[in-house]
C-alpha cells in the first residue's frame, strides 16, 4: 500500500519538474491491478472511487498531503499558485482547475484540502494561499487510523482488531446486542435501494456501567466497521466555535475512513445550542450509522430525536445474561473453575450491572492475592461481600441509612414474637433459592418481595427490631422520612417515593417506612383535588412495594388504619406487645451502659413492677440518669434511676406517685464538674 503511494507521489514529483512520469504510473498501476487480484483494496484507490476524486484532483490532494508524507518536505509551503503553474503551462487551464477548491467541491466539501488563510475576493490573493490537508486524510492514505492531535482528545479511532481486544472480557450477547444486529443488517442490506434510508441513527440509553458501549463496540466488531467513539462531554467544555469545527471534522473522518459513529454523554450538549444543531445536521448529512449514547432520552428539541430509527433502553441484565456475565468474568479473573451453582446465586442474588460485576469480579480476585488465597479456599460469602461493595447509593434526601451492632439477644421480645422475627429473617435469606432455583417466579409473576408489617405502641421496638434484622442480614436499612416524602406539589411525592425503591433496589437494602399509616391509610371517596392525588399517592406506594424485589418493613401504631390493599400485599405481621414486667426488667438490665459505675442497690425488678414504660421510654429513662451521675460524679444508683422513670413517667403524661425516699440528689450532693469547680451562687446553693 505505501508502495504505491510512494509511486503516485514520485510520478507527481516528476510531472512537477517538468519530467516524464509514465513509468512511474505504469508502476503504480500495475500494483493496483495486482492488489485487486488479491482482493485488496489501497486507500488511495478507494478514496478515488468513493468521492469521485482523479485527474487534477487527485493530483491537487496529494500536493497537499506531500509535506507530511516525504520527510523532505516537512516545513515546506505549497501554495495553490505554484501548484498550478507547475501542472499546467496553458492559463486556461490553470482557471479551470481552480474548480477543485471551490466550497462545494467534493475536496473542500469532504475537507480533504483547503487553503490556509481567509478568502480574500481576487484570484491572485487566491493563488498565493497555502494548500493544506488534515493529517487525518494523509493518515488515511497511509492506512494508518489517526486522528491528529487535536481531535485524538475528543474521540478515538479503533478498528475491528482493536475493539475485538478490548472486548475480550464482555463477549456476553444480550438481547440489545440482537436488536441492533438485526436492525443495522437489514439496512445494510438495502444498499443501493432507492428505499434504503441514507443514514441510520440509533439511540442507547442507559445508566453509567449498564454496558452501552460494549453492546455499540461488539456490533462494529460483528460487521467489521471501524468505530469512531466521540465524548460530547468533552464537547460541550469547548468553545461553541471550535466545538462545531470539531464535530464537522470528525463526521469527515468518519466518512473517509467508512467508520461507524459512537456520541456518548450526548445530553452533555445544550438540546438548541449550535453544536447540537450541527450534530443533528452531520447525522442527516452523513451516509453512516450514528448511535448517540444517553443516560436519558433525548430531548425532542435538539432535532436529533426526529432522527432516530430506534431507542433501545439497557436496564440491568437479566438473569440469564448475569449468569454469562459472571461465568466470563471469573474466568478472566482466574476463577474459571467455581461451582456453576453458585455462579447461578450470584446471579440471582445481585440484581446489577455488567461493569459492577466484572469490577467484582476484579475486586474478588484482588483480595485473593493480598491474601494469597487460592480458589479451593473461597467461599460464597467472601464472593457475596465482593459483590455487595459494587452497590452504590446515595438516598440523601428522602431515607437515611442506619447500621447497629446488634444481634436478636439484644431484643427484649415474647418468644412467640422473637420467632415470628427469626422466621423473616430465614425467609430474607432463601428467598433468592425459592425465586429461582424452585422457580417460584415462573409461577408468581408479581408481589415476591418480602413485605412485613411491625405495629404496636410507641417504644415497643419496632425500629429496633428492624435495625436488627437489617444488621443480621449483613446489610444496610434505609428509614424512609416521610417529611421529605410527602409534598404538596403534584407529582413530587410519586417521584421521591420512586428514588427510595431505586435507591433500595441499588443497595440491596431493607426498606423501613415508619408510620407507614400517613402514607398507606385508607384510600378515601373522591370529593377534591386533595382526595384524589392523596389516592394516586398511595395508589403509587402500593405498586412500588408490590414490584420491589427486597425487603420492605412497614411500621405504624394504627395497624386499623391500613388500606386494605396495602394489608393484602404484607407476608408477615408482627404485634409488637406493650413489655410485661418481666420484659420491662429486663429492658431496665439490657440498656445500662456495660462500662458504667454501678450501685449495689440497684434493683431491676422493682423497676419493671414500679414503673410502666416500654422500652423506648426506658432507655430515655436510663440516659437520663447517667447523664446526672456523671454531673455529679457518682455511680448510676436505684435513686437516679426511679427518679430518671418518674420525669420520664410525667413527660409522657402518666400518673406517678411521689416518694420521699428519692429526694432530689442536688439538695444533698454538691455539684462537682470534672475538670472545674461550679459558679459560686450555684454551689452555695447546693451546699445550703
Amino acid at each position: 500500500m505505501h508502495r504505491h503511494l510512494h509511486l503516485s507521489l514520485s510520478a507527481l514529483e516528476a510531472r512537477l519538474e517538468g519530467a516524464d512520469a509514465n513509468e512511474l504510473r505504469e508502476k503504480a498501476q500495475q500494483i493496483v491491478t495486482e492488489a485487486a487480484l488479491h482482493g485488496i483494496s489501497l486507500p488511495i484507490v478507494e478514496l478515488s472511487r468513493r468521492f469521485s476524486v482523479d485527474g487534477f484532483g487527485m493530483d491537487l490532494l496529494l500536493c497537499a498531503v506531500r509535506p507530511q508524507i516525504r520527510a523532505e518536505m516537512r516545513g515546506r509551503t505549497v501554495t495553490l499558485g505554484r501548484v498550478l503553474e507547475s501542472l499546467f503551462d496553458d492559463p486556461l487551464q490553470q482557471m479551470a482547475a481552480l474548480s477543485w477548491i471551490r466550497p462545494d467541491s467534493v475536496l473542500v466539501r469532504n475537507r480533504f484540502v483547503e487553503l490556509a488563510t481567509e478568502s480574500q475576493n481576487s484570484v491572485e490573493h487566491t493563488l498565493e494561499r497555502e494548500l493544506i490537508s488534515p493529517p487525518w486524510v494523509a493518515a488515511f492514505l497511509l492506512d494508518q487510523p489517526d486522528l491528529g492531535r487535536t481531535l485524538s482528545q475528543l474521540a478515538s479511532l479503533s478498528s475491528p482488531d482493536d475493539l475485538r481486544i478490548s472486548l475480550a472480557a464482555m463477549s456476553v450477547t444480550r438481547e440489545a446486542d440482537r436488536q441492533l444486529t438485526s436492525i443495522v443488517a437489514a439496512w445494510l442490506e438495502q444498499s443501493g435501494s432507492p428505499h434504503r434510508p441514507r443514514f441510520l441513527a440509533i439511540s442507547v440509553i442507559g445508566e453509567p456501567g449498564s454496558g452501552k458501549t460494549a453492546v455499540v463496540r461488539r456490533l462494529a466488531v460483528t460487521f467489521g466497521r471501524l468505530l469512531l467513539e466521540v465524548d460530547a462531554g468533552f464537547l460541550a467544555s469547548l468553545q461553541t466555535r471550535l466545538g462545531v469545527w470539531a464535530i464537522r471534522e470528525l463526521y469527515a473522518i468518519a466518512e473517509l475512513f467508512g467508520a461507524w459513529v459512537m456520541v456518548d454523554h450526548v445530553s452533555a450538549l445544550e438540546p438548541t445550542s449550535p453544536m447540537m444543531r450541527t450534530l443533528a445536521h452531520c447525522v442527516e448529512e452523513s451516509q453512516l450509522l450514528t448511535v448517540l449514547m444517553s443516560t436519558e432520552p433525548i430531548a425532542e428539541k435538539s432535532g436529533l430525536l426526529a432522527r432516530t430509527v430506534r431507542q433501545v433502553a439497557l436496564d440491568n441484565p437479566g438473569e440469564w445474561e448475569r449468569v454469562q456475565l459472571w461465568s466470563t468474568h471469573l474466568d478472566h479473573a482466574g476463577f474459571g473453575n467455581l461451582r456453576r451453582d453458585l455462579v447461578d446465586q450470584l446471579a440471582a442474588q445481585f440484581d446489577i450491572s455488567a461493569a459492577q460485576i466484572r469490577n467484582a469480579c476484579t475486586d474478588a480476585a484482588l483480595e485473593a492475592s493480598v491474601f494469597r488465597q487460592s480458589q479451593a479456599a473461597w467461599e460464597e460469602t467472601d464472593f457475596e461481600r465482593a459483590a455487595f461493595r459494587q452497590l452504590r447509593t446515595d438516598p440523601k434526601t428522602v431515607a437515611r441509612s442506619r447500621r447497629v451492632q446488634l444481634t436478636f439477644s439484644d431484643l427484649v421480645l415474647p418468644n412467640d414474637e422473637l420467632e415470628l422475627l427469626r422466621e423473616i429473617y430465614q425467609a430474607c435469606r432463601h428467598r433468592t433459592e425459592l425465586m429461582h432455583r424452585w422457580g417460584a417466579r415462573d409461577r408468581i409473576a408479581y408481589g415476591t418481595g418480602i413485605v412485613c408489617l411491625f405495629s404496636g405502641e410507641p417504644g415497643t421496638g419496632k425500629t429496633l427490631a428492624s435495625q436488627i434484622l437489617a444488621a443480621e442480614l449483613g446489610t444496610d436499612l434505609l428509614q424512609v422520612s416521610l417529611p421529605q416524602v410527602l409534598s404538596k406539589w403534584v407529582g413530587d411525592t410519586e417521584k421521591q417515593i420512586a428514588k427510595v425503591f431505586a435507591e433500595a433496589k441499588a443497595a440491596r437494602a431493607v426498606l423501613l417506612f415508619d408510620e407507614a399509616d400517613s402514607l398507606l391509610s385508607a384510600r378515601t371517596d373522591v370529593r377534591s383535588s386533595s382526595d384524589r392525588y392523596a389516592n394516586m399517592s398511595t395508589n403509587f406506594l402500593l405498586q412500588e412495594i408490590e414490584s420491589f424485589e427486597g425487603v420492605v418493613i412497614l411500621t405504624t401504631n394504627l395497624e386499623e388504619n391500613l388500606d386494605s390493599a396495602a394489608a393484602r400485599r404484607i407476608l408477615f405481621r408482627i404485634r409488637f406487645p406493650f413489655p410485661d414486667v418481666r420484659s420491662r426488667a429486663d429492658l431496665w438490665r439490657l440498656l445500662m451502659p456495660s462500662r458504667a459505675k454501678w450501685a449495689d442497690d440497684i434493683d431491676f425488678g422493682r423497676l419493671g413492677q414500679e414503673f410502666e414504660l416500654s422500652g423506648g421510654h426506658i432507655k430515655n429513662a436510663v440516659l437520663r440518669a447517667a447523664y446526672q451521675a456523671l454531673w455529679h460524679d457518682m455511680p448510676v444508683d436505684m435513686a437516679l434511676l426511679r427518679r430518671a422513670a418518674r420525669k420520664e413517667c410525667r413527660a409522657i403524661g402518666k400518673l406517678v406517685i411521689e416518694d420521699e425516699e428519692d429526694e432530689d440528689v442536688s439538695k444533698v450532693m454538691p455539684v462537682v464538674r470534672r475538670g472545674g469547680v461550679p459558679d459560686g451562687p450555684r454551689l452555695q446553693r447546693n451546699l445550703t
